[in-house]
Protein backbone atom coordinates (compact mmCIF):
# COMPACT_ATOMS: atom_id res chain seq x y z
CA UNK A 1 0.00 0.00 0.00
CA UNK A 2 1.26 3.67 -0.67
CA UNK A 3 -0.26 7.01 -0.18
CA UNK A 4 -0.19 9.70 -2.26
CA UNK A 5 -1.25 13.42 -1.58
CA UNK A 6 -3.44 15.95 -3.44
CA UNK A 7 -4.60 19.36 -3.31
CA UNK A 8 -7.12 18.60 -6.76
CA UNK A 9 -8.27 15.61 -8.82
CA UNK A 10 -7.05 16.95 -11.75
CA UNK A 11 -3.59 16.72 -10.16
CA UNK A 12 -3.75 12.82 -9.37
CA UNK A 13 -4.74 12.16 -12.91
CA UNK A 14 -1.55 13.44 -14.47
CA UNK A 15 0.61 12.04 -11.44
CA UNK A 16 2.83 9.89 -13.37
CA UNK A 17 4.34 8.10 -10.43
CA UNK A 18 0.72 6.96 -9.19
CA UNK A 19 -0.14 6.03 -12.72
CA UNK A 20 2.86 3.88 -13.00
CA UNK A 21 2.79 2.18 -9.91
CA UNK A 22 -1.19 1.42 -10.28
CA UNK A 23 -0.18 0.10 -13.20
CA UNK A 24 2.98 -1.87 -12.64
CA UNK A 25 3.40 -2.56 -8.92
CA UNK A 26 2.21 -5.98 -8.26
CA UNK A 27 1.00 -4.63 -5.07
CA UNK A 28 -0.55 -1.84 -6.79
CA UNK A 29 -2.94 -1.18 -3.90
CA UNK A 30 -3.08 2.80 -3.08
CA UNK A 31 -4.73 5.28 -0.79
CA UNK A 32 -5.08 8.90 -1.87
CA UNK A 33 -5.99 12.13 -0.18
CA UNK A 34 -7.16 15.07 -1.95
CA UNK A 35 -8.09 18.19 -0.34
CA UNK A 36 -11.78 17.70 -1.60
CA UNK A 37 -14.22 14.63 -1.88
CA UNK A 38 -16.98 16.23 -2.80
CA UNK A 39 -16.84 15.24 -6.76
CA UNK A 40 -19.60 12.82 -8.08
CA UNK A 41 -18.69 9.44 -8.50
CA UNK A 42 -18.00 9.44 -12.11
CA UNK A 43 -15.41 11.91 -11.99
CA UNK A 44 -13.15 9.37 -9.46
CA UNK A 45 -14.04 6.77 -11.35
CA UNK A 46 -12.75 8.05 -14.74
CA UNK A 47 -9.24 8.44 -12.56
CA UNK A 48 -9.39 5.29 -10.18
CA UNK A 49 -12.09 2.70 -11.70
CA UNK A 50 -14.95 1.16 -10.67
CA UNK A 51 -13.85 -0.51 -7.50
CA UNK A 52 -12.33 1.98 -5.34
CA UNK A 53 -13.51 2.50 -1.98
CA UNK A 54 -14.20 5.62 0.00
CA UNK A 55 -12.29 5.79 3.68
CA UNK A 56 -14.74 7.77 5.93
CA UNK A 57 -14.27 8.38 9.37
CA UNK A 58 -16.01 9.90 12.65
CA UNK A 59 -14.19 11.29 15.53
CA UNK A 60 -14.82 9.88 18.73
CA UNK A 61 -17.49 11.59 20.72
CA UNK A 62 -19.44 10.63 23.67
CA UNK A 63 -22.36 8.88 23.35
CA UNK A 64 -25.12 10.90 24.55
CA UNK A 65 -26.50 9.82 27.45
CA UNK A 66 -30.47 9.71 26.32
CA UNK A 67 -29.33 7.74 23.46
CA UNK A 68 -32.21 5.55 22.47
CA UNK A 69 -30.95 1.34 22.56
CA UNK A 70 -32.54 -1.24 20.79
CA UNK A 71 -33.67 -3.43 23.47
CA UNK A 72 -35.87 -6.78 21.92
CA UNK A 73 -32.64 -7.44 20.66
CA UNK A 74 -30.17 -9.87 22.32
CA UNK A 75 -27.07 -9.68 21.78
CA UNK A 76 -24.41 -11.81 20.97
CA UNK A 77 -20.96 -12.69 20.30
CA UNK A 78 -20.67 -13.21 16.61
CA UNK A 79 -20.06 -17.49 15.48
CA UNK A 80 -18.08 -17.95 12.16
CA UNK A 81 -21.78 -18.90 10.94
CA UNK A 82 -23.04 -16.02 11.78
CA UNK A 83 -20.22 -14.03 9.92
CA UNK A 84 -20.61 -16.29 6.92
CA UNK A 85 -24.33 -16.36 6.11
CA UNK A 86 -23.70 -12.26 6.80
CA UNK A 87 -21.29 -12.20 3.74
CA UNK A 88 -22.86 -14.62 2.01
CA UNK A 89 -26.42 -12.27 2.07
CA UNK A 90 -24.40 -9.07 1.43
CA UNK A 91 -22.46 -9.79 -1.70
CA UNK A 92 -25.95 -11.34 -2.78
CA UNK A 93 -26.63 -7.43 -2.79
CA UNK A 94 -23.23 -6.22 -3.73
CA UNK A 95 -22.47 -7.88 -7.29
CA UNK A 96 -19.96 -5.04 -8.36
CA UNK A 97 -17.57 -6.34 -5.79
CA UNK A 98 -18.32 -10.09 -6.09
CA UNK A 99 -14.56 -10.52 -7.41
CA UNK A 100 -13.42 -9.54 -4.16
CA UNK A 101 -15.81 -11.88 -1.96
CA UNK A 102 -13.59 -14.50 -1.09
CA UNK A 103 -10.33 -12.02 -0.20
CA UNK A 104 -12.70 -10.22 1.92
CA UNK A 105 -14.35 -13.43 3.73
CA UNK A 106 -11.20 -14.40 4.45
CA UNK A 107 -10.01 -11.22 6.02
CA UNK A 108 -13.17 -10.58 7.85
CA UNK A 109 -12.59 -14.05 9.27
CA UNK A 110 -9.18 -13.04 10.15
CA UNK A 111 -10.50 -10.12 12.14
CA UNK A 112 -13.01 -12.73 13.81
CA UNK A 113 -10.30 -14.16 16.01
CA UNK A 114 -8.95 -11.03 17.75
CA UNK A 115 -11.50 -8.33 16.50
CA UNK A 116 -15.09 -7.82 18.45
CA UNK A 117 -18.53 -8.97 16.46
CA UNK A 118 -21.69 -8.83 17.52
CA UNK A 119 -24.72 -10.38 16.14
CA UNK A 120 -27.88 -8.99 16.61
CA UNK A 121 -31.05 -11.61 17.06
CA UNK A 122 -34.18 -11.17 17.84
CA UNK A 123 -35.92 -14.46 18.61
CA UNK A 124 -33.83 -16.84 16.66
CA UNK A 125 -33.67 -14.79 13.70
CA UNK A 126 -30.53 -13.14 12.99
CA UNK A 127 -31.03 -9.67 11.79
CA UNK A 128 -27.99 -8.13 11.71
CA UNK A 129 -23.66 -7.88 12.52
CA UNK A 130 -20.99 -5.28 13.20
CA UNK A 131 -17.26 -6.56 13.31
CA UNK A 132 -14.76 -4.64 14.27
CA UNK A 133 -11.25 -4.22 15.30
CA UNK A 134 -8.45 -2.07 16.75
CA UNK A 135 -6.45 0.24 13.80
CA UNK A 136 -3.81 2.58 13.39
CA UNK A 137 -3.94 5.44 11.18
CA UNK A 138 -0.49 7.25 11.57
CA UNK A 139 0.17 5.89 14.94
CA UNK A 140 -3.05 6.89 16.02
CA UNK A 141 -5.07 4.33 17.71
CA UNK A 142 -8.91 3.86 15.66
CA UNK A 143 -11.23 1.28 15.38
CA UNK A 144 -11.73 -0.27 12.16
CA UNK A 145 -15.90 -0.55 11.04
CA UNK A 146 -14.87 -3.76 9.03
CA UNK A 147 -18.29 -5.15 8.01
CA UNK A 148 -21.76 -4.51 8.68
CA UNK A 149 -24.87 -6.44 7.67
CA UNK A 150 -28.98 -5.78 7.87
CA UNK A 151 -30.67 -9.02 6.64
CA UNK A 152 -32.30 -8.79 3.66
CA UNK A 153 -34.81 -11.38 3.92
CA UNK A 154 -35.75 -9.69 7.41
CA UNK A 155 -38.96 -7.66 6.86
CA UNK A 156 -39.29 -3.76 7.22
CA UNK A 157 -39.83 -3.34 10.78
CA UNK A 158 -36.90 -5.73 11.70
CA UNK A 159 -34.10 -4.17 9.58
CA UNK A 160 -35.03 -0.86 11.05
CA UNK A 161 -34.63 -2.45 14.27
CA UNK A 162 -30.99 -3.72 13.24
CA UNK A 163 -30.07 -0.75 11.93
CA UNK A 164 -30.73 1.30 15.23
CA UNK A 165 -28.74 -1.43 16.98
CA UNK A 166 -25.73 -1.43 14.83
CA UNK A 167 -25.89 2.89 15.05
CA UNK A 168 -26.16 2.11 19.02
CA UNK A 169 -22.96 0.46 18.70
CA UNK A 170 -20.92 2.37 16.66
CA UNK A 171 -21.86 4.99 19.33
CA UNK A 172 -20.19 2.92 22.25
CA UNK A 173 -16.84 2.99 20.58
CA UNK A 174 -14.30 4.48 22.43
CA UNK A 175 -12.07 6.03 19.78
CA UNK A 176 -12.36 7.44 16.43
CA UNK A 177 -13.97 4.88 14.00
CA UNK A 178 -13.18 4.37 10.23
CA UNK A 179 -14.65 1.87 7.78
CA UNK A 180 -14.06 1.04 3.98
CA UNK A 181 -16.55 1.63 1.74
CA UNK A 182 -17.57 0.78 -2.08
CA UNK A 183 -18.28 3.62 -4.33
CA UNK A 184 -21.61 1.84 -5.03
CA UNK A 185 -22.48 0.82 -1.74
CA UNK A 186 -25.02 3.74 -1.36
CA UNK A 187 -26.82 2.16 1.68
CA UNK A 188 -23.95 1.95 3.81
CA UNK A 189 -22.02 4.93 2.79
CA UNK A 190 -25.34 7.57 3.31
CA UNK A 191 -25.49 5.76 6.93
CA UNK A 192 -22.49 6.02 8.21
CA UNK A 193 -22.43 9.76 6.42
CA UNK A 194 -25.60 10.12 8.71
CA UNK A 195 -24.44 9.61 11.77
CA UNK A 196 -21.26 11.97 11.46
CA UNK A 197 -18.81 10.29 9.35
CA UNK A 198 -16.55 12.11 6.81
CA UNK A 199 -14.90 11.31 3.85
CA UNK A 200 -11.32 11.97 3.99
CA UNK A 201 -9.63 9.35 1.62
CA UNK A 202 -10.02 7.11 -1.49
CA UNK A 203 -8.80 3.47 -1.89
CA UNK A 204 -8.04 1.40 -4.73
Amino acid sequence: MRYFNYRTLEQAKIDTALLDYRNHSADNRSTIYLDSLDENREKFSTTFGENFKFGLERKFRPAPENRAIENELERRNSSTEDLKKSLDDGFTRMSYDISNKERYTEECMQILKNGESTSFYLGSELIGLILTTPFAIENESKTLIAWMWINSKSNLEHRKKAKNAIYSKIEEINTASVAAVHNRNIASMSFLENIGFKRFCIIC
